[in-house]
């Protein structure tokens, strides 16, 4: 079949913005010399699909409704790629394009049921199936609803056994640049996504120059994800505080990256003050130059307490951070008795340290998956100390004794330097 683009058109009068998303698909079928076809889609009007079956039992392959709909399916039959524009509603397409897939997908597929990747699906009633791309307009900036559509697309895509698919959203408050840009990642970026090493940006948080519990964390994740692929660039949000090229370099590095996580020690209950002065830069760096495509973030807290619901404040503080900075949040994970594993890797700890390297490989995957994750994933995941509190608590207080010792001799560990002083003396 030669390569010919459908497009169902559900825009509108979309203003600036998605009149550039309209030029934008019509330049990249031009400069591939593929035919594309637009199809206009009503708001509102189109029959509903009345749940008949009858495109499988009374009519095969075409629905019994004979109005405009009728057409789209021979349309989709006949395209090698379909590509929506619409406004994100709820999340999802515009109601009268769901009303025109609902109509013209059913009868492109068979009856029966066949498993795919342990799912249930219906074969294809062709043996050619077009690709499908979504490319959605919201009114202003908003991960959350972005990160619904291209879910939905994706669904819609597996539902519809196409060989290759694609998401993206633009806003009404972004320029043509932006706009172009989101075609361009859709149509042009998809084709190569499989290939393309997914970028993730590794944020450390702790004031230490080097080591540390925070380094040890954030490093497992980085071998993990290194293992499975990705390219990796690590920052430290300390050298990103005193030097404003290393905060440039980090804040360019973020916008181009598909997802991020942010390693940092608990320090009077909340994310360290220098780290937060960053984060705080980010955002308002992020407000004025919005990253083109959809990104992923989770954060890692530890504290040296045993008890891993001291991490809930600071962890809710990097959810702010994520929605703030127009991040999607993936969830955090919350370490207890972060102590412990100081000085070695975290593999080097064994059973000891299990529990932990599962959930920060588990938040990993969510950043290597090119499909939003589900809201069940995307909980904070709190992770104790695998010793008794009498043990931790005992190993503790030897480690602060020995560091009490020193060539000098004994420090007082109850010594007051502030206390008034005595009044009989």
């Amino acid at each position: 079949m030669a390569e010919n683009w459908l497009v169902l058109d559900a825009l509108g009068a979309a203003g600036e913005v998605g009149e550039a998303l309209r030029q934008a698909v019509l330049g990249e079928a031009a400069s591939r010399g593929v035919s594309c076809r637009f199809v206009p889609i009503p708001s509102s009007g189109l029959p509903s699909c009345r749940g008949c079956f009858s495109c499988w039992t009374k009519t095969p392959g075409q629905c019994r409704l004979a109005d405009d709909g009728l057409g789209l399916s021979e349309a989709i039959a006949g395209s090698s790629a379909v590509v929506l524009l619409t406004p994100v509603v709820l999340g999802g397409h515009a109601p009268g394009l769901r009303l025109a897939m609902e109509r013209a997908v059913l009868p492109n597929l068979l009856p029966y049921f066949s498993k795919v990747d342990g799912r249930s699906r219906h074969p294809n009633r062709y043996p050619w199936v077009p690709a499908l791309y979504g490319i959605g307009l919201t009114p202003e900036r908003d991960p959350e609803s972005a990160q619904l559509f291209c879910s939905l697309v994706a669904r819609n895509a597996a539902n519809m056994r196409s060989p290759r698919h694609g998401a993206g959203v633009a806003s009404g408050v972004d320029g043509e640049v932006v706009a172009v840009a989101v075609v361009r990642s859709v149509l042009v970026g998809e084709g190569t996504a499989a290939s393309r090493p997914r970028s993730i940006v590794a944020l450390l948080g702790s004031s230490k120059p080097r080591g540390g519990v925070s380094a040890s964390l954030a490093n497992h994740v980085q071998d993990w994800l290194t293992g499975h692929g990705a390219v990796v660039r690590p920052f430290s949000l300390r050298a990103a505080r005193q030097d404003e090229e290393a905060f440039a370099a980090l804040a360019e590095a973020l916008g181009e990256a598909d997802g991020a996580y942010l390693s940092f020690p608990v320090y009077a209950d909340a994310i360290p003050g220098a780290a937060v002065e960053v984060l705080e830069r980010l955002c308002a760096y992020r407000r004025e130059i919005a990253p083109d495509r959809v990104q992923g973030f989770f954060a890692v807290a530890n504290c040296g307490f045993p008890e891993p619901a001291n991490c809930d404040a600071p962890l809710a503080m990097c959810r702010l951070f994520a929605r703030q900075a127009g991040f999607v949040w993936l969830g955090g994970v919350g370490i207890g008795g972060g102590g412990m594993y100081e000085g070695r890797p975290l593999s080097a700890f064994g059973f000891m340290s299990a529990a932990a390297r599962r959930a920060l490989e588990a938040k990993a995957a969510l950043l290597m998956s090119r499909t939003p994750p589900d809201l069940a994933q995307t909980g904070d995941m709190l992770v104790p100390c695998p010793l008794p509190d009498r043990v931790y608590q005992w190993m503790a207080d030897r480690g602060w004794q020995k560091a009490l010792g020193g060539k000098d001799g004994m420090q007082d560990a109850l010594a007051r330097p502030y206390a008034a002083p005595d009044a009989s003396s």
